[in-house]
């Protein structure tokens, strides 16, 4: 029966697919023509750029899933109690007392929902990222194809933008404002695909005991409907706040108000957050169970809602750990690059070498954050999957069943 149902699954929402596909031939037609000149760099520090850059991010990747897959609860604590307790300190050496109050403030809410909630599920937590990160490391070589090709997707739309774009007319026509919202649609669509390849990897090897990235990668086709859908939400968010920060920038050059536009774009920002962590929860049980996107919503909620909020405090556990070790990647290549930059003087004078730094850094930080997001996508992927049917995941994860027992 559970074969049927898999091999039964329809292509929901088709309509946002279809506009997404027409949207993006007829911006790109008006893109060729608008193209701008491609950006010049410095030949001579590519190379020492790329080399120590993409050495410390392999490190950093190493680091990381040895972490994720061995030290889970270390990791954990780690981003909610070290990291901010690390700059709370730091920011006590500016002496700006609005910057130490906003740094204790925080360590002070990360303390306590740490110790209030996220301590009593740790055990629960842990062991589902780690088993997360052991799946994926058996589809190795089909999640690291899916990472580039996200990732070079992702750069390539960054840079037609920024060449597009790149000039910041103060008239932006309705071809600029539709090329924009494709540009995000494009962007978050590809995001939205490589979760949902991701959660149909775990989801298979839960239910099923078997690695399929051929069938994880169906899934995800038959599912390019809702993805699209929940892409144009937050491509319309996006895009309009974009176009906000254009008008804020002219009212504030000809000296006039920005009192609405502030007031707007903090709303967008949280609308768009808001609609961002619904499809972070949405995707997995989309996943799961094949389900248009608005249905997705509702019945994904109410599993959420019936389980006691487990699904949330692990998403919230595992966001802070994705942000922390991300931080620490920008520092970590960010001090590789003014070791280069210190070691070649003639790098400091030419304003080249600062734009092929970006060059080089933009798709390796999008590759490591592209990494990061995976383990949050599985272990949701992973927890529904234990939720909706935990007799078959305690016949192809017994491990875990151990552990994870008296949380359900």
């Amino acid at each position: 029966m559970e074969e049927k149902r898999e091999d039964s699954r329809h292509f929901h929402d088709a309509w946002a697919f279809i506009l997404y596909l027409i949207l993006t031939t007829l911006t790109t037609c008006w893109m060729v023509s608008e193209m701008k000149e491609f950006p010049k760099y410095n030949e001579e520090a590519l190379l020492p750029l790329l080399t120590i850059n993409v050495g410390l991010m392999l490190v950093f990747l190493l680091v990381a899933y040895l972490g994720l897959r061995y030290t889970a609860k270390g990791f954990i604590f780690l981003a909610n109690i070290v990291a901010p307790a690390i700059i709370f300190f730091i920011s006590m050496l500016t002496l700006n007392p609005f910057v130490i109050l906003f740094a204790g403030i925080t360590f002070g809410v990360s303390l306590m929902f740490y110790f209030w909630y996220i301590k009593p599920a740790l055990p629960l937590i842990a062991a589902m990222v780690e088993t997360t990160a052991k799946i994926l490391s058996l589809n190795l070589m089909g999640c690291t194809i899916l990472l580039l090709g996200s990732v070079s997707l992702q750069v390539i739309q960054s840079f037609i933008f920024l060449r597009v774009l790149g000039n910041n007319d103060a008239n932006i026509g309705v071809m600029s404002v539709l090329f924009i919202l494709n540009s995000y649609w494009t962007f978050f669509n590809t995001i939205y695909f490589a979760q949902v390849v991701v959660s149909a990897i775990v989801v298979n090897h839960a239910k099923n005991g078997k690695e399929s990235f051929r069938e994880s990668f169906y899934i995800a086709f038959m599912a390019l409907g809702s993805i699209s859908f929940a892409g144009l939400i937050m491509a319309a968010i996006n895009t309009a706040k974009l176009l906000l920060e254009r008008e804020r920038e002219r009212n504030r050059e000809r000296g006039s108000g920005n009192f609405i536009n502030i007031i707007l774009l903090c709303l967008l920002s949280i609308v768009g957050d808001l609609a961002n962590l619904m499809n972070e929860l949405v995707f997995p049980y989309l996943t799961l169970h094949g389900t248009k996107y608005t249905e997705s919503i509702g019945k994904s909620y109410n599993l959420i809602e019936e389980r006691g909020g487990v699904t949330l405090l692990s998403n919230a556990a595992i966001g802070k750990v994705i942000f922390f070790c991300f931080l620490f990647f920008v520092c970590f290549i960010a001090c590789g690059n003014a070791t280069v930059f210190w070691a070649n003087p003639s790098f400091q004078s030419d304003e080249l070498s600062y734009v092929t730094m970006s060059i080089v850094c933009a798709p390796l930080l999008t590759f490591v954050y592209s990494f990061l997001s995976m383990f949050s996508s599985g272990t949701l992927a992973l927890i529904y999957s234990y939720l909706e049917f935990p007799d078959q995941v305690r016949s192809n994860e017994p491990e875990l069943i151990e552990k994870i027992a008296l949380f359900s």
